[in-house]
């Protein structure tokens, strides 16, 4: 059986989520691409194009940063702002219906 704190806790929490608008069940939307904004919608998380922007910039200076270090990391930051790239131009054509596919969805 429960105690009464256990008791008033759940209750408060559950007021608490109530009042941010949270009705127990979690829907998720389907990750997009909008290309009238540039912004991406993945998994709850808003992307903005300035975001991706920078993140692709990111990839690029990272990529010519480790350039000199002889391992992989810099073609693994190359792949990166390339892979950002096409994203952004396939979902610009297809009308942003799918960000990326599941390797799970066929």
């Amino acid at each position: 059986m429960a105690s009464l704190n256990e008791n008033l806790r759940k209750d408060l929490v559950s007021q608490l989520a109530q009042s941010m608008g949270f009705n127990g069940e979690s829907k998720k939307d389907p990750s997009h691409y909008d290309p009238t904004t540039g912004t991406v919608y993945c998994n709850g998380t808003v992307y903005t194009k300035a975001d991706i922007e920078k993140a692709r910039l990111y990839c690029l200076e990272a990529a010519k940063k480790y350039a000199g270090y002889g391992d992989s990391a810099a073609g693994m930051m190359e792949i990166a702002a390339i892979a950002i790239e096409e994203l952004q131009k396939n979902n610009i054509k297809s009308g942003g219906n799918v960000v990326i596919k599941d390797e799970n969805t066929q």
